[in-house]
Protein backbone atom coordinates (compact mmCIF):
# COMPACT_ATOMS: atom_id res chain seq x y z
CA UNK A 1 0.00 0.00 0.00
CA UNK A 2 3.05 2.07 0.26
CA UNK A 3 3.95 2.48 -3.33
CA UNK A 4 0.47 3.57 -3.82
CA UNK A 5 -0.15 5.95 -1.50
CA UNK A 6 3.25 7.61 -2.86
CA UNK A 7 2.16 7.84 -6.77
CA UNK A 8 -0.88 10.09 -5.68
CA UNK A 9 2.01 12.70 -5.12
CA UNK A 10 2.38 12.91 -8.50
CA UNK A 11 -1.31 14.60 -9.05
CA UNK A 12 0.04 17.90 -9.42
CA UNK A 13 1.17 17.22 -12.78
CA UNK A 14 -2.37 17.23 -14.16
CA UNK A 15 -1.98 21.11 -13.78
CA UNK A 16 1.65 21.31 -14.85
CA UNK A 17 -0.11 20.14 -18.52
CA UNK A 18 -1.29 24.11 -18.94
CA UNK A 19 1.51 26.43 -19.29
CA UNK A 20 2.54 28.76 -16.43
CA UNK A 21 1.33 31.72 -16.44
CA UNK A 22 0.40 34.95 -14.10
CA UNK A 23 -2.21 37.13 -14.77
CA UNK A 24 -1.37 40.86 -15.32
CA UNK A 25 -3.55 43.27 -13.61
CA UNK A 26 -5.96 45.97 -16.06
CA UNK A 27 -5.67 43.99 -19.31
CA UNK A 28 -8.30 42.29 -21.31
CA UNK A 29 -9.03 38.47 -20.40
CA UNK A 30 -9.73 35.61 -22.21
CA UNK A 31 -12.38 33.26 -21.32
CA UNK A 32 -13.38 29.75 -21.70
CA UNK A 33 -16.46 30.49 -23.63
CA UNK A 34 -14.64 32.84 -26.21
CA UNK A 35 -13.43 29.20 -27.25
CA UNK A 36 -10.02 30.94 -27.76
CA UNK A 37 -8.38 29.44 -24.74
CA UNK A 38 -5.54 26.76 -25.74
CA UNK A 39 -4.47 23.72 -24.04
CA UNK A 40 -0.49 22.93 -24.31
CA UNK A 41 -1.15 21.02 -26.98
CA UNK A 42 -2.83 23.35 -28.98
CA UNK A 43 -6.45 21.83 -28.69
CA UNK A 44 -9.13 24.43 -27.39
CA UNK A 45 -10.88 24.09 -23.47
CA UNK A 46 -14.28 23.66 -23.91
CA UNK A 47 -16.99 24.09 -21.13
CA UNK A 48 -17.86 21.41 -19.35
CA UNK A 49 -16.29 17.83 -18.69
CA UNK A 50 -13.72 16.78 -21.77
CA UNK A 51 -13.18 13.44 -21.91
CA UNK A 52 -10.21 12.88 -19.50
CA UNK A 53 -12.79 14.20 -16.66
CA UNK A 54 -11.67 18.04 -16.26
CA UNK A 55 -13.91 21.17 -16.16
CA UNK A 56 -11.62 23.80 -16.11
CA UNK A 57 -14.54 26.76 -16.34
CA UNK A 58 -15.84 24.94 -12.93
CA UNK A 59 -12.47 24.43 -11.13
CA UNK A 60 -13.18 20.28 -10.83
CA UNK A 61 -11.86 16.80 -12.15
CA UNK A 62 -13.86 13.99 -11.54
CA UNK A 63 -12.71 10.43 -13.23
CA UNK A 64 -9.66 8.09 -13.29
CA UNK A 65 -6.54 8.51 -11.57
CA UNK A 66 -4.79 7.29 -15.00
CA UNK A 67 -6.37 9.79 -16.81
CA UNK A 68 -5.25 12.91 -14.89
CA UNK A 69 -2.10 13.08 -17.23
CA UNK A 70 -4.57 13.29 -20.49
CA UNK A 71 -3.02 10.82 -21.83
CA UNK A 72 -3.80 10.81 -26.10
CA UNK A 73 -6.40 8.12 -25.68
CA UNK A 74 -8.11 8.13 -22.47
CA UNK A 75 -8.48 4.94 -20.10
CA UNK A 76 -11.35 3.42 -19.19
CA UNK A 77 -12.26 0.93 -16.50
CA UNK A 78 -11.24 -2.08 -18.01
CA UNK A 79 -7.72 -0.48 -19.74
CA UNK A 80 -7.01 1.29 -16.68
CA UNK A 81 -4.73 -1.38 -15.39
CA UNK A 82 -2.23 -0.49 -18.41
CA UNK A 83 -1.73 2.75 -17.49
CA UNK A 84 1.68 2.10 -15.26
CA UNK A 85 0.23 3.18 -12.36
CA UNK A 86 -0.58 -0.23 -10.81
CA UNK A 87 -3.91 -0.52 -9.11
CA UNK A 88 -4.28 3.39 -8.42
CA UNK A 89 -5.11 3.64 -12.10
CA UNK A 90 -8.24 2.80 -11.71
CA UNK A 91 -9.07 4.81 -8.69
CA UNK A 92 -11.53 7.20 -8.94
CA UNK A 93 -9.94 10.67 -8.41
CA UNK A 94 -11.90 14.11 -7.28
CA UNK A 95 -9.92 17.26 -7.72
CA UNK A 96 -11.11 20.67 -6.79
CA UNK A 97 -9.10 23.86 -7.12
CA UNK A 98 -9.54 27.90 -6.46
CA UNK A 99 -9.22 30.37 -8.93
CA UNK A 100 -5.27 31.53 -8.09
CA UNK A 101 -4.49 27.69 -8.31
CA UNK A 102 -5.55 27.27 -12.02
CA UNK A 103 -8.18 30.14 -13.25
CA UNK A 104 -10.30 29.28 -16.16
CA UNK A 105 -9.62 32.94 -17.67
CA UNK A 106 -6.13 34.10 -19.75
CA UNK A 107 -5.57 37.98 -18.34
CA UNK A 108 -1.91 38.23 -19.29
CA UNK A 109 -1.96 38.85 -22.66
CA UNK A 110 -1.00 34.72 -24.27
CA UNK A 111 -3.92 31.96 -24.59
CA UNK A 112 -3.68 29.55 -22.06
CA UNK A 113 -5.21 29.42 -18.39
CA UNK A 114 -3.82 31.78 -15.71
CA UNK A 115 -2.07 30.66 -12.47
CA UNK A 116 -1.55 32.52 -9.02
CA UNK A 117 -2.94 35.48 -10.17
CA UNK A 118 -1.55 38.49 -9.31
CA UNK A 119 1.43 36.84 -7.77
CA UNK A 120 4.99 36.27 -9.53
CA UNK A 121 4.67 32.62 -7.85
CA UNK A 122 2.68 30.44 -5.62
CA UNK A 123 3.75 31.14 -2.33
CA UNK A 124 1.49 33.50 -0.64
CA UNK A 125 -1.32 33.55 -3.46
CA UNK A 126 -3.64 31.57 -1.26
CA UNK A 127 -4.25 28.97 -3.66
CA UNK A 128 -5.52 25.85 -2.56
CA UNK A 129 -6.08 22.20 -3.87
CA UNK A 130 -8.23 19.56 -2.81
CA UNK A 131 -7.47 15.33 -3.80
CA UNK A 132 -10.31 12.88 -3.62
CA UNK A 133 -9.55 9.38 -4.20
CA UNK A 134 -11.53 6.27 -3.71
CA UNK A 135 -10.35 2.84 -4.80
CA UNK A 136 -10.40 -0.69 -3.21
CA UNK A 137 -7.89 -3.50 -3.38
CA UNK A 138 -7.64 -7.49 -2.63
CA UNK A 139 -6.08 -8.62 0.29
CA UNK A 140 -6.01 -12.19 2.10
CA UNK A 141 -8.98 -12.75 -0.57
CA UNK A 142 -10.79 -9.77 1.17
CA UNK A 143 -12.22 -6.89 -1.28
CA UNK A 144 -11.04 -3.77 0.94
CA UNK A 145 -12.43 -0.58 0.20
CA UNK A 146 -10.44 2.87 1.07
CA UNK A 147 -10.68 6.13 0.38
CA UNK A 148 -8.52 9.03 1.11
CA UNK A 149 -8.86 13.35 1.09
CA UNK A 150 -6.31 15.91 1.53
CA UNK A 151 -6.29 19.60 1.45
CA UNK A 152 -3.22 21.36 0.07
CA UNK A 153 -1.97 25.15 -0.22
CA UNK A 154 0.41 27.07 -1.32
CA UNK A 155 2.33 28.17 1.62
CA UNK A 156 2.12 31.50 2.78
CA UNK A 157 5.86 34.22 2.04
CA UNK A 158 6.21 34.44 5.67
CA UNK A 159 6.16 30.24 6.15
CA UNK A 160 9.10 28.79 7.91
CA UNK A 161 10.27 25.38 5.92
CA UNK A 162 12.04 23.30 8.25
CA UNK A 163 14.23 20.55 6.15
CA UNK A 164 15.78 19.33 9.25
CA UNK A 165 15.56 15.75 10.58
CA UNK A 166 13.53 16.75 13.47
CA UNK A 167 11.04 18.01 10.93
CA UNK A 168 10.58 14.76 9.37
CA UNK A 169 6.99 13.15 8.73
CA UNK A 170 7.75 9.86 9.73
CA UNK A 171 4.70 7.43 10.57
CA UNK A 172 5.00 5.06 12.94
CA UNK A 173 1.40 3.64 12.02
CA UNK A 174 2.35 3.96 8.42
CA UNK A 175 6.36 2.74 8.35
CA UNK A 176 7.38 5.44 6.51
CA UNK A 177 8.13 9.03 5.79
CA UNK A 178 4.84 9.79 3.76
CA UNK A 179 5.88 13.22 2.64
CA UNK A 180 9.24 13.19 2.81
CA UNK A 181 10.12 16.99 2.50
CA UNK A 182 10.00 18.74 5.91
CA UNK A 183 7.75 21.03 7.50
CA UNK A 184 6.30 24.41 7.01
CA UNK A 185 5.83 26.70 10.10
CA UNK A 186 4.29 29.61 10.79
CA UNK A 187 7.81 30.90 11.71
CA UNK A 188 11.32 29.71 12.67
CA UNK A 189 10.37 29.65 16.27
CA UNK A 190 9.03 26.18 14.98
CA UNK A 191 5.80 26.70 17.73
CA UNK A 192 3.21 26.40 15.11
CA UNK A 193 2.96 23.57 12.43
CA UNK A 194 1.17 24.58 9.10
CA UNK A 195 1.89 21.06 7.90
CA UNK A 196 4.30 18.60 5.43
CA UNK A 197 5.79 20.16 2.66
CA UNK A 198 4.83 19.00 -0.51
CA UNK A 199 5.73 19.87 -4.13
CA UNK A 200 8.00 22.55 -2.75
CA UNK A 201 5.91 25.47 -2.51
CA UNK A 202 2.63 23.84 -0.63
CA UNK A 203 1.70 22.37 2.18
CA UNK A 204 -0.72 19.72 3.21
CA UNK A 205 -3.67 20.95 6.17
CA UNK A 206 -5.39 17.92 6.51
CA UNK A 207 -5.51 14.18 4.95
CA UNK A 208 -8.52 11.95 6.31
CA UNK A 209 -7.13 8.66 5.17
CA UNK A 210 -9.62 5.44 5.82
CA UNK A 211 -8.30 2.06 4.91
CA UNK A 212 -9.15 -0.76 6.90
CA UNK A 213 -6.83 -3.01 5.26
CA UNK A 214 -3.62 -0.83 6.79
CA UNK A 215 -5.48 -0.07 9.80
CA UNK A 216 -6.32 3.48 9.14
CA UNK A 217 -9.45 5.24 10.15
CA UNK A 218 -9.98 9.20 10.01
CA UNK A 219 -7.67 11.97 10.32
CA UNK A 220 -4.16 11.65 9.47
CA UNK A 221 -3.00 14.92 9.55
CA UNK A 222 -4.86 18.17 10.78
CA UNK A 223 -2.54 21.14 10.58
CA UNK A 224 -2.26 22.83 14.29
CA UNK A 225 -2.17 26.18 12.60
CA UNK A 226 -5.70 26.10 10.88
CA UNK A 227 -7.02 23.18 8.32
CA UNK A 228 -9.31 25.93 6.28
CA UNK A 229 -8.56 26.79 2.91
CA UNK A 230 -10.32 29.95 3.25
CA UNK A 231 -7.90 30.87 6.17
CA UNK A 232 -4.72 30.84 4.31
CA UNK A 233 -6.29 33.31 1.76
CA UNK A 234 -5.82 35.62 3.73
CA UNK A 235 -1.95 34.77 5.36
CA UNK A 236 0.74 37.19 3.60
Amino acid sequence: MKSRYRIWLNTIAVIALLQLASRAFGQTCLTIQSGLIKAENGNTVTLGFDQWGYNYQAHIYEGLYANFPRPSTPYTEETCGAAGYGELGCTQLQMKWSDSWLSNKSCDGDTTIDRHFGFTGYRGSGAWLTNHFVGSYTQDGDLIHWTDFVKVIAAPLSAYRCSEASCDTFDSNLGFDYYGEGKYFTSNTLQTEIGPVIWGDFAVIQEVWNDPGMGLHGILFHSPANPGLGYWGNQP
